[in-house]
C-alpha cells in the first residue's frame, strides 16, 4: 500500500503536523524523540541515505490516520529518480506500517531501500542465452520448475507473456542456492525489478516485489524475503482454489489477545483470523478487517508469516492496520474509480485493495466460500523457539526442502546501502505460487494450486475450471 500524504497524524506526538515535502525538519524531530534503541541506531545509519535533494530518500511523511483507527504507525516514502543515473526508473512511493513508531520508521526505510536496489544491476553480469545452450556450460534452473501460466492462458487472444521453454532466449543472471549451496543461473526477469528486456527478449512472466526483503544483516534480509514468499503462495492458494481454512480465536493467545485488544480493538471494526498454513509448515495467518469509517464500509485482508502462529498473526493484523488510512487517500486520489464488470481494469495491488470497499455489494459472493463450516483438515502449529534469524531460517530451508523445493537468493545491496548497515537480497522459490497484481494473468500454471487442496483434504480434485474468478483482496 502507498502511503503518502499531504498532512498526518505525526507518530510521534499524536496531533496533526503537515508535511515539508523534502525539509529535514520533520525526520530530525522524530530522530531526536525516539529513545534508544537499535531501532533508533539503525534510522542514524540510515540518516545518509535520506536527503530532498540527493538522498536514495527523498523524504519520510507520517501517514493521515484518525484517533478511531488501529493505534498503530504508518510512514510514506519518496524515493529518488534511479532513471536519471540507471536505465529505468524505480517505484518512486511507497511505505509500511509498525505497531511502534520507530519499527514503522525503519521499515519504511527498508522498503524504500529494497526498490531502489533491486533496480539497480550490471547487465554485463547478464547472460544471454536459451536453458538447452546455456546448460551445456553451467548450473540452470529449468524452464519446468517456474510456476508460470497454464496452456489455456497462453491460446488467449492477445496474452502478453511467451510459454518459456527450453529454447526460449532471455537472460539469465547468477544466483546461490540454499538448499544445495551452489551458483546457479535463474531468468534475469524474476530477479530485478523493474528490468529492461533486450528487443529479442520474450516476457516470460509479470515482475513483481515478492520475496524482496532489506535488513541489517543477510540473515535477517534472507528469513524476511522467504516468510513472504510462503505467505503469498498460502494465500493464493487459499484464494484461487476457494478453499476454507479454519478459524483461530484471538482469546487462546494470551499475549496476543491483551495486544489485539490495546491496539486494534475498534468498536467499529470486526477482525476474523484464520490459520492459511498449507503443507509447508510454517505458521501463516489471515485476518479480515470488516468496519465502518467516515467513507463509508471497508474491507481488507491481510496475511503474515513467521515461527509462531502469534508472531504470525500480529504481522497479519499490522498489515490490515494500515487499510482505513490507505483507503481515505485513494478515495482522495481517485475519487470515482470503479472496476469493470469483468474486472478488466483490475491490474494492479492498489485495484486489488481497493475493489470490495468500492463494490461492497460484491463483498458476499466473493467472500462466501470463507465462511463455510467445514474447513478441511486441521492445520499444523509449530511452538518452538528459535533466538536467531539464523536459526529460523535453516528451519525454514529444511521444511521448504522436504517438499522438493530449492530457494534462491541474489544479494541486491548496493555500496551505498551498504555503508549504511543494510542487506536487500532478492529470493526466489520456484514451484511456489506468487501473487498476481493482475487479475487478468494469475499464475495457474503451477501444480500447486491444484494438488494441495486435494493432498489437504480441502478437495477431492481440483481443476483449472475450479479457479475462483473474483479478484482476490490483497493490495
Amino acid at each position: 500500500m502507498s502511503l503518502n500524504f499531504p498532512a498526518a497524524r505525526c507518530a510521534v506526538l499524536g496531533k496533526i503536523v503537515f508535511d515539508f515535502r523534502g525539509s529535514n525538519l520533520l525526520l530530525k524531530y522524530i530522530v531526536i524523540k525516539m529513545t534508544e534503541s537499535h531501532y533508533t541506531i539503525m534510522i542514524k545509519k540510515a540518516k545518509r541515505l535520506i536527503s530532498s535533494r540527493s538522498g536514495v530518500i527523498k523524504g519520510i511523511y507520517p501517514a493521515f490516520t484518525q484517533h478511531f483507527d488501529p493505534e498503530t504507525f504508518s510512514f510514506g516514502t519518496e524515493k529518488t529518480d534511479t532513471s536519471r543515473f540507471f536505465l529505468h526508473q524505480a517505484p518512486e512511493r511507497g511505505g509500511a506500517a509498525g505497531c511502534k513508531k520507530e519499527n514503522a520508521y525503519i521499515a519504511s526505510i527498508g522498503e524504500a531501500i529494497e526498490r531502489y536496489c533491486c533496480a539497480i544491476y550490471n547487465p554485463e553480469e547478464l547472460i544471454f542465452d536459451s536453458y538447452k545452450n546455456l546448460s551445456k556450460r553451467t548450473n540452470v534452473v529449468h524452464p519446468d520448475k517456474f510456476a508460470l501460466f497454464s496452456e489455456r492462458q497462453y491460446k488467449l487472444k492477445g496474452f502478453p507473456y511467451k510459454k518459456f521453454t527450453e529454447e526460449s532466449r532471455i537472460s539469465w543472471v547468477k544466483v546461490f542456492s540454499l538448499v544445495n549451496k551452489e551458483e546457479v543461473f535463474v531468468p534475469a526477469q524474476t530477479i530485478f525489478l523493474p528490468f529492461s528486456r533486450r528487443k529479442e527478449e520474450i516476457p516470460i512472466c509479470p515482475i513483481t516485489s515478492t520475496g524482496l526483503a532489506a535488513g541489517p544483516s543477510r540473515d535477517f534480509a534472507l528469513l524476511n524475503a522467504l516468510y513472504e514468499i510462503i505467505e503469498r503462495d498460502a494465500f493464493t492458494i487459499i484464494w484461487l482454489s476457494k478453499l476454507t481454512p479454519p478459524r483461530l480465536n484471538i482469546q487462546n493467545f494470551r499475549l496476543l489477545d491483551k495486544f489485539f485488544k490495546s491496539k486494534f480493538c475498534v468498536n467499529n471494526f470486526k477482525y476474523t483470523f484464520y490459520d492459511i498454513t498449507l503443507d509447508i509448515k510454517i505458521p501463516t495467518a489471515m485476518v479480515i478487517l470488516e468496519g465502518q469509517i467516515e467513507i463509508g464500509k471497508i474491507i481488507g485482508v491481510g496475511c503474515g508469516t513467521r515461527i509462531t502462529m502469534e508472531e504470525s498473526l500480529k504481522k497479519a493484523l499490522l498489515e490490515v492496520s494500515q487499510l482505513p488510512p490507505w483507503i481515505r487517500y485513494s478515495y482522495q486520489k481517485e475519487p470515482k474509480w470503479n472496476c469493470r464488470r469483468d474486472f478488466s481494469n483490475i491490474r494492479s495491488f492498489d485495484d486489488h485493495g481497493q475493489l470490495y470497499t468500492r463494490r461492497n455489494d460484491l463483498v458476499k459472493k466473493a467472500f462466501s466460500f470463507l465462511k463455510k463450516n467445514k474447513s478441511g483438515k486441521k492445520i499444523f502449529r509449530r511452538n518452538k523457539q528459535y533466538e536467531k534469524p539464523g536459526e529460523i531460517l535453516e528451519f525454514c530451508i529444511k521444511e521448504i526442502r522436504k517438499h522438493g523445493f530449492d530457494i534462491f537468493y541474489r544479494d541486491l545491496t548496493t555500496c551505498d546501502i551498504r555503508d549504511a548497515g543494510f542487506c536487500v537480497v532478492r529470493v526466489i522459490v520456484p514451484g511456489l505460487i506468487p501473487l498476481h497484481g493482475d487479475h487478468r494473468y494469475p499464475f495457474l500454471g503451477g501444480q500447486r494450486i491444484y494438488d494441495v487442496p486435494v493432498k489437504l483434504g480441502f478437495m477431492s480434485s481440483c481443476c483449472e475450471s475450479d479457479i475462483n474468478l473474483y479478484p482476490h483482496p490483497s493490495a
